[in-house]
Parts: structure tokens; sequence; C-alpha cells
């Protein structure tokens, strides 16, 4: 009996050492969660490198952005400014050709008047005129005239008759005539002269006088007499 005693007693002091008590267990709880706390800080740290890595790249991203935008509206308000002063030269250039155009229209017209004034040309509002140096009969001028480019002269206002006369000194034939009827005097163009350009008293076709000549004023004479002539035609200036 006693040796059974014994061996419960051994059996029962090796169940309680082999059992932990309630501070082993403390212990290991404190051990394990000593060795999981370093993991868990461990596995943060990797995340909050992250977060700090991408605010970063966002932070250089919208930077460069903003300057972006500030060096693209500098160069724009540049690119405008410089299109304005482009304008501003071309509108200046087209005056200055245009003040050129006007000024060779000008020495242009100059020299045509020089030149007509030499060859015996003398203008007068849309018109020109020749006053010849030789005399021929009234036909031959009108012929001479037409060889030109120009046509006996064919006065309508008195502010044309009045040119002529204060440029010629005697008779210079005019085309005018009433070859096709007599006494119905007519420019060569068909039309009448105006009664108040004649010389008083005429026409009066004495001696067949079926031509015009013009002095100070209109008068007929025969046409187979000499006279100067007048040509003219439209002015190109």
């Amino acid at each position: 009996m006693e040796g059974n005693i014994y061996e419960n007693n051994s059996a029962e002091e090796h169940t309680f050492a082999t059992l932990p008590s309630d501070q082993e267990k403390w212990c290991d709880q404190e051990r394990q969660a000593g060795r999981q706390t370093p993991q868990r800080g461990g596995q943060r740290r990797p995340h909050c490198h992250l977060y700090c890595l991408v605010t970063i790249c966002v932070v250089l991203q919208i930077a460069g952005l903003c300057a972006w935008i500030c060096m693209y509206s500098k160069n724009n308000a540049g690119i405008q400014d410089l299109d304005a002063k482009v304008s501003a030269l071309k509108a200046k250039d087209s005056q200055i050709n245009a003040g050129i155009q006007d000024l060779d229209d000008k020495v242009s017209a100059l020299n045509v008047k020089v030149l007509m004034e030499i060859s015996g040309w003398k203008r007068f509002g849309r018109k020109v005129y020749y006053l010849s140096k030789t005399t021929i009969t009234w036909e031959m001028a009108r012929v001479q005239c037409i060889t030109m480019g120009a046509t006996l002269a064919m006065v309508k206002t008195e502010e044309e008759l009045k040119f002529l006369a204060n440029a010629i000194a005697q008779p210079y034939w005019v085309g005018l005539s009433d070859l096709g009827t007599e006494g119905n005097w007519k420019w060569l163009d068909g039309t009448s002269p105006a009664s108040g350009m004649w010389t008083p008293g005429e026409p009066n076709n004495a001696g067949e006088e079926d031509c015009g000549e013009v002095v100070k004023k209109l008068n007929d004479v025969s046409c187979g007499q000499q006279r100067h002539w007048i040509c003219e035609k439209s002015s190109v200036i």
C-alpha cells in the first residue's frame, strides 16, 4: 500500500511539474507578444515610406505643372505682343507703299505733262490737245488727227473754248462742219455746238464756208483754206 501511495504521489508531482503555472503562461504570452510587436512595427514602416514617396511625387508634379503654366502664359503673352508689333509694321509698310505709289503716280503725271508740253500737247480737264505748228486744209487736218490717235477738237463748253482761245493767237481748225446738210452745223460726233459759242453774226456761209475754226470764238470758213489745227483725245492721267 505504501508503495502505491508513493507511486501515486510521484505521478501527481510529475503531472504538476509538466503543467505550466500561470506565471509561466504569462511569460510565454509576453515572449510571443514581444516577438510579434517588432514584426508589426516593421510592416508599418514600408507603408509610411511609400506614402511619403507618393506625396513627394505628387507635389513635384504639381510644381512642374505650375511652372509649365507660368512659362506657357509668358510665352503666349510674348507671342501676342510680337504679333501686335508685326501687324503694326505691316500697317506702316502698307502706308509707306501707298505713299510711294502716290508719289510714283505724281511723278508719272508730271513726266507725261512735261512730255506733252514738249511735244505740243496741252492738258485741260479730261482732255489733251495738240496745237499744230503747220497749216493744212480742214480735211487733211481731220486725217492727220486720226493718224495721231486723236480727232479734230470738239469744243463743247465755254470753259474749254476760253482755254483754247487763250492758248492760240490765230485761227485753228476744229472738228465742226455743215458738210452733211447745209446750215446744220455738227461736231464730228454728231452733236450741235451751243449758239453762244459762235462769233457774233456767224455762221454766215459767205463763199461756201462749210468748216469751222476757232480764234476767240467759233467761225465758219471755206474748207480749202490753210489753217493750223487742234487735235484732242481723252487724258490718260
